[in-house]
């Protein structure tokens, strides 16, 4: 039995939309993966579905929290808002298709923000940079098949959905679930897919928007429940 550790369920997610699905194993990014086990969104996938890829992080995660004894996959650490970022994906993904990325990319600290149409200040905790790693990874050349990816609307509005939003949109991959919240209504996910890459007939017949990380995982669980 798989013992999923997404803290709002992403690993289940990918985990019911393509793992249960696919005859071998799975490659996932994992840009801003923190702890190697503990509300990691690749740890269950890769130890019970055998799946590989890369995980990314500005931090230390190999010597503060010994990755390599915990996790088979590769950690980098890099910052990944940088071009070396996109030259790393360069060079270990030429003709390679990602099945699931998870994009969660913040940094610590305080901030001061204006509100563009009424003027007001608001001091926000962590900066959200999903809006300038995204590019990173689609100049490199990256094809993916399911994405979760952190806009934080209930802090930064459209400020990070808005452009993320455009450019995956222009590229084909829809929202299968928009503005995933948390239980007190806060959207701070899209959840992403390239339908024709997806295992699954119809699968955009559930399209949600506003709805709950358990709303989205549970109506995805009924749908495939005769799928696998």
């Amino acid at each position: 039995m798989i013992e999923f550790e997404g803290i709002e369920r992403q690993d289940e997610f990918v985990y019911h939309l393509l793992g249960k699905h696919l005859q071998e194993p799975g490659i996932f990014l994992d840009v801003g993966c923190n702890l190697p086990q503990g509300g990691n969104n690749t740890y269950a996938l890769e130890k019970y579905l055998h799946w590989d890829g890369f995980a990314f992080d500005i931090g230390d995660i190999e010597n503060n929290h010994q990755w390599s004894d915990l996790r088979k996959s590769k950690f980098v650490q890099v910052d990944a808002t940088e071009e070396k970022f996109t030259e790393i994906l360069k060079d270990n993904l030429v003709g390679k298709t990602v099945d699931y990325i998870s994009l969660d990319v913040d940094v610590g600290g305080y901030y001061q923000v204006q509100d563009s149409f009424t003027g007001i200040t608001r001091t926000i905790e962590g900066l959200n940079l999903s809006h300038i790693v995204l590019p990173r990874i689609l100049d490199a050349g990256v094809v993916f098949k399911c994405m979760t990816l952190e806009h934080e609307t209930f802090k930064w509005k459209d400020t990070i959905a808005g452009p993320t939003r455009n450019a995956l949109e222009d590229l084909g991959y829809k929202m299968l679930f928009e503005d995933v919240s948390f239980e007190n209504g806060d959207a701070w996910e899209d959840w992403w897919i390239k339908p024709d890459l997806i295992p699954i007939d119809n699968i955009m017949d559930i399209y949600k928007k506003g709805s709950t990380f358990n709303e989205c995982v549970d109506t995805l669980v009924e749908f495939t429940k005769n799928e696998n």
